[in-house]
């Protein structure tokens, strides 16, 4: 299941209590202002000094936790987090039968157990499940007269654990046995376990209810009573009875089907082949399909509402690929007789890799050409190749327990961009994942409250960019320092090894190492980077006696500059390939920085510039001496060919994130954007656009801002007039086109400001043959909404209101946020808070452009503290609410209003904790 970077996100991003890591601003941004507005001065020639960023200071906000009194349990085993080891499930067989009026089901499941020792207890998991009879426990599964079944005397939840307990006059000796369980409960609403959704049907407008499913990771104890942890596989068989209305779908292929009272139909299917409990899955609705076949004529579906089915075949031929490509690259074939990917118009995580029926969000399986652009594409491309990865790395081999999560999101992170590389080239997805992976992840693991990719087995999963990014780029690094042969030779016998079976992290590396031709021990070289948090910061002088070598350092890179980076928990080093290339020589030279080395020399002619961490290869930061940031600014205002474009967003986002830090000017990284008015690259622009976006919201309300303002103009315009609003050229091109129109237009630059509103007017007069296409239609309708007033407003607020499609009903909602009319920002807060014009789960999103807005700003945290009751009981915490809106505060007195408030109004929930974190 990926973390997904959706473009203006994150709805991306899947918080859960103690699933992200976001903090609240700290003092340093109520400084970093001045000292920008200074070097932007000094970048566009206004003055000749620059005055250095202060020291960065660290706050954090957090409230204490009152002790709370568990009873103890009636039995010792009901304590311990985790299930006894003695009792193993070996297969399911289990009914649902729902009512989608009453929006209930009624289930039976049947669970073949294997006891290993002499006991007297059998415990499950069920979390919301209501029993509605004594449990059986019997030596055959037919639980007929025929059987021996054994007496029951207890019974009973403990719902610390989400435990269900059997307690047995005698012990059971070690053998086979058979559970039953009659019970009942609620489809649930909050998108996780087995829950309900409504979604409109274009024909007729009307409101129908349907059913997905999300069981990763404890939530399959939501659908039946089970042993629902990743190491306690099994097979399972279903059977499911609907309204004959619905159409149904499992993991596996319906084997009969049979009309039953009620106007219901059952629907019974084979089994699985051995799986863990969170792979399974069930979607019912009134969907429709287009069908596909892989060269091994496995038949492929995509299912979605039926105005949108033509929309799936993009989809369609990009599953079937991603299956032939790593049926191919693995040498393992999809083990399934079928494959069923729904398109859900609610879901929780991007997609879910479900054993036979994957389910995705729904705008991750639809592309339409005036919707999707380049970057909406990319994530749309990756998701889906993420989770066809996964029926290898997760699936088949499976982790022992959540704490080692990392090593299968990370495969499959990894693979998701150069799996692509090989099907749309145009995408450019292997230099795309130094930004969508190792920049951002890095962004998230200078933070001092990171975590390491192994947690400790109390803890886990963590859905985050350190499970997912920052381990893909280990696997880069080690891809790279290995070699790519002897990486899939490792990876294939991986897999092979421990097929159908868990793993933890030691043995993957023992089998990599295993299977390869090297001397590179693979566990020594990964284990510093999986089991502490962090990464280094590169430090190259030049040897203080000899000016033809560079000395090379490292210690922890904290984005906090004024904490040390050897205190706890400390930066131990870390084994750091370094790739490099200088002025003279564009060979690249690797040397390695062992554990036991303090720092290491390297070639580095006099009067030549050099270039350490060639393609982004290594995860870490480089610092320079200033001649040499110089010497690099000025051989890329000479010739940018001399870097490649990977190269180059490297250079641009080291320069910044140490600038941002304070350890050094601003100017440096100011200066190397100053080449920018010739690049046509998405990537160096796509580095450019995050800084250059907290830089504009920190100046925006400033006198500075017209020269910050001026100096980005003059970059963005030039490839702004030159690109134009067309949706012409590569993917590549279409993503540099969206990304500096909309530098330009944020900054004011007149002919890009002028088109945008002009194509806004034209789309307003007839949506259908004047419509705009993906590449352009997030700038065209912010800026005519931001350059417009109630009548622009009204219309696009129409179109939201009429729209079927996910995507563009998201992109609506952002441009709207940007209106300057006080009193239309005041009623679209309003709205917010109103389920018959937005869907409360809008509201985050809305609150966050909104609150870059110069003029809504003002009016957010007034909304908030109006509606926190509202805030409050529709979402659990308004934390996560107050983290959103505050992430532009850039001031102290802002600082200490957010910490009064969250002195006045404590909350003790985990939603909380985690995001008052750090």
């Amino acid at each position: 299941m990926p973390s997904i970077p959706y473009v203006g996100i994150e709805d991306g991003d899947r918080n859960r209590s103690a699933r992200g890591w976001p903090r609240f601003i700290t003092y340093r941004q109520t400084i970093i202002g001045v000292a920008v507005f200074v070097v932007v001065a000094v970048a566009v020639g206004l003055v000749a000094g620059l005055t250095a960023p202060g020291k960065q200071q660290h706050g954090s906000a957090s409230t204490s936790t009152p002790a709370t009194t568990v009873a103890p349990p009636k039995y010792p085993a009901l304590a311990k987090p985790r299930l006894p080891t003695n009792i193993k499930p070996k297969a399911y067989k289990y009914q649902l039968d729902i009512d989608m009026t009453k929006l209930n089901f009624i289930g039976f499941n049947i669970i073949e157990i294997e006891v290993k020792s002499s006991t007297n207890i059998i415990i499950v998991h069920v979390k919301g499940i209501r029993m509605l009879s004594t449990p059986q426990v019997g030596n055959s599964s037919n639980f007929n007269g025929a059987s021996i079944l054994y007496k029951v005397v207890d019974t009973g939840n403990y719902k610390p654990n989400s435990y269900y307990y059997i307690v047995l006059q005698n012990n059971l000796s070690p053998g086979t046995y058979y559970v039953r369980f009659n019970f009942t409960a609620q489809l649930s609403s909050d998108l996780l376990g087995l829950y309900r959704y409504q979604y409109t049907r274009a024909s007729d407008g009307q409101k129908i209810w349907a059913i997905a499913s999300q069981g990763q990771d404890f939530f399959i104890r939501r659908m039946i009573p089970c042993f629902d942890e990743p190491a306690l596989k099994a097979t399972f068989k279903a059977t499911i009875i609907v309204a004959s209305n619905y159409s149904v779908r499992w993991n596996m292929p319906v084997t009969k089907q049979t009309p039953v009272a009620n106007n219901k139909i059952r629907y019974e299917h084979s089994a699985t082949p051995i799986m863990s409990t969170y792979l399974l899955a069930l979607a019912v609705d009134g969907f429709t399909y287009i069908e596909g076949h892989t060269n091994r004529n496995i038949p492929v579906r995509i299912w979605s509402r039926p105005s949108i089915r033509n929309d799936s075949y993009f989809a369609l031929r990009t599953i079937i690929n991603a299956t032939e490509y790593y049926e191919n690259l693995l040498g393992i074939p999809f083990p399934l007789p079928k494959q069923d990917h729904v398109a859900v118009p609610k879901f929780y995580a991007g997609g879910m890799e479900n054993w036979g029926l994957n389910l995705y969000r729904e705008e991750l399986l639809t592309y339409n050409p005036y919707y999707v652009n380049a970057r909406q594409l990319s994530v749309m491309v990756t998701v889906i190749r993420h989770e066809m990865a996964h029926q290898w790395f997760g699936n088949y081999v499976t982790i022992q327990w959540w704490n080692h999560m990392w090593i299968t999101e990370s495969f499959c992170t990894f693979y998701q961009f150069y799996a692509d590389a090989a099907y749309l080239p145009s995408l450019y997805l292997k230099q795309d994942f130094v930004l969508s992976a190792a920049q951002v992840a890095m962004n998230v693991d200078g933070n001092p409250h990171s975590h390491p990719l192994v947690l400790p087995s109390n803890l886990g999963p963590i859905f985050d960019k350190i499970t997912y990014q920052k381990g893909a780029s280990i696997f880069r690094m080690l891809h790279d320092y290995i070699g790519p042969a002897n990486y899939l030779t490792g990876v294939k016998a991986f897999l092979k090894k421990f097929l159908y079976s868990n793993v933890v992290s030691e043995q993957v590396f023992d089998a990599l190492s295993g299977a390869i031709q090297s001397s590179i021990n693979i566990s020594d070289f990964m284990g510093p980077w999986v089991y502490q948090m962090g990464y280094p910061l590169v430090t190259l002088i030049r040897h203080p006696s000899n000016r033809a070598l560079g000395l090379i350092s490292q210690q922890r890179f904290l984005t906090n500059s004024s904490l040390n980076p050897s205190a706890d928990p400390p930066g131990l080093p870390y084994p750091s390939p370094f790739g490099y290339y200088t002025s003279q020589n564009k060979t690249t030279k690797l040397v390695v920085f062992n554990m036991d080395a303090d720092t290491i020399q390297i070639p580095w002619p006099s009067n030549q510039w050099i270039k350490l961490n060639a393609e982004e290869i290594g995860f870490y930061r480089v610092n320079y001496p200033m001649e040499n940031w110089q010497s690099l600014t000025k051989a890329l205002q000479t010739d940018k060919t001399q870097f490649s474009n990977v190269d180059i967003a490297n250079l641009l986002d080291d320069a910044f994130q140490l600038a941002q830090t304070g350890r050094i000017n601003y100017e440096i990284p100011l200066n190397l954007t100053k080449y920018l008015y010739k690049e046509t690259n998405y990537l160096p622009w796509g580095v450019t656009l995050q800084y250059f976006t907290t830089m504009s919201q920190i100046l925006s309300n400033r006198a500075s801002f017209q020269y910050f303002s001026q100096y980005f103009q003059k970059l963005a315009g030039i490839q702004a007039d030159k690109m134009g609003f067309s949706d012409t050229g590569g993917w590549m091109d279409r993503d540099a086109r969206a990304t500096i129109l909309n530098i330009a237009c944020s900054m004011g630059y007149k002919p890009c400001i002028v088109n945008a509103t002009a194509l806004f007017k034209k789309y307003m007069q007839n949506p259908v043959t004047n419509n705009v296409f993906g590449t352009i239609r997030d700038v065209v309708f912010r800026f005519g909404i931001e350059n417009g007033g109630l009548t622009e407003w009204n219309f696009l607020f129409k179109q939201y209101k009429n729209s079927n499609n996910v995507l563009d009903k998201r992109r609506m909602l952002t441009a709207l946020s940007y209106t300057k009319v006080p009193w239309l920002i005041r009623r679209f807060l309003n709205y917010t808070a109103d389920p018959s014009q937005i869907p409360s789960s809008s509201m985050q999103r809305i609150l966050n452009y909104v609150s870059r807005n110069t003029v809504g700003r003002y009016y957010v945290w007034e909304f908030f503290i109006d509606h926190q009751s509202f805030i409050k009981q529709t979402f659990g915490t308004t934390r996560k609410i107050l983290n959103t809106l505050t992430q532009n505060y850039k001031n102290q007195l802002q600082l200490n209003r957010v910490m009064n408030y969250i002195k006045e109004f404590p909350e003790n929930s985990a939603a909380a904790k985690s995001t008052e974190g750090s």
